[in-house]
């Protein structure tokens, strides 16, 4: 899998959305989420300093909403935080290949795909329901233009809770995740964008904003 850092205008605000707590207690995400990153054997932690880009044994512990979410926002903090990185959450077979990803830059924005059938393999496509589900749940629909084929959100500034609980659903009720062990976790290093110094990649431009086609994976 690889992260392509691209520039690209700033795009409009996504759509309105439906509310993200439908079947969801955002008490309870949010108590769990405040004290929490995910350590290699699912227990959590305040103090962790290492960046999540360098987390040898990042994964999941959690197939039920509530906790899941508050999982996801953890990392996605740690994400935030660290800047200038790429998490991939992969669920199912190589062939399947259901993902959702997240990129941050400078870390005052961050951007969201969930995997489009562009990049799904023949066969294996999303379902009818199941891109009803993706922008019902808030998603906005994939763009034309290179590696823009993924449902995607952005947020400026990034909204860690917001996201985590738009992934824990998606992976729930789109992406058919039914047990942790389904999940493969992977961060990385994100490339500059475009038209950045190759000489000095730990950084971008302050105020760059990953927009779609910022990203793409591939297995």
């Amino acid at each position: 899998m690889t992260s392509n850092g691209r520039f690209h205008p700033l795009l409009s605000d996504p759509l309105p959305t439906v509310p993200l707590d439908v079947g969801i207690n955002t008490d309870k995400v949010k108590r769990r989420a405040h004290k929490m990153t995910t350590t290699n054997d699912g227990d959590m932690t305040d103090d962790r300093k290492i960046r999540l880009a360098d987390e040898l044994h990042l994964g999941l512990h959690h197939a039920h909403a509530e906790p899941l979410a508050a999982e996801i926002t953890g990392l996605l903090r740690r994400l935030i935080e660290d800047t200038m990185t790429f998490m991939i959450i992969e669920i199912g077979s190589s062939y399947a290949n259901r993902y959702l990803q997240f990129l941050t830059y400078d870390g005052t924005a961050m951007l969201a795909e969930s995997v489009g059938d562009e990049n799904l393999h023949p066969g294996f496509g999303l379902t009818g329901a199941e891109r009803q589900k993706l922008l019902r749940l808030g998603w906005n629909p994939p763009q034309d233009g290179p590696h823009n084929g993924n449902y995607w959100r952005q947020w400026e500034p990034p909204s860690p809770f917001d996201a985590g609980q738009l992934a824990a659903l998606t992976l729930l009720r789109v992406h058919n995740m039914t047990d942790p062990a389904q999940a493969v976790v992977t961060a990385a290093d994100a490339q500059p964008p475009v038209g950045h110094d190759e000489d000095d990649p730990a950084t971008a431009p302050p105020g760059t904003v990953p927009t779609p086609g910022s990203m793409r994976s591939t297995r």
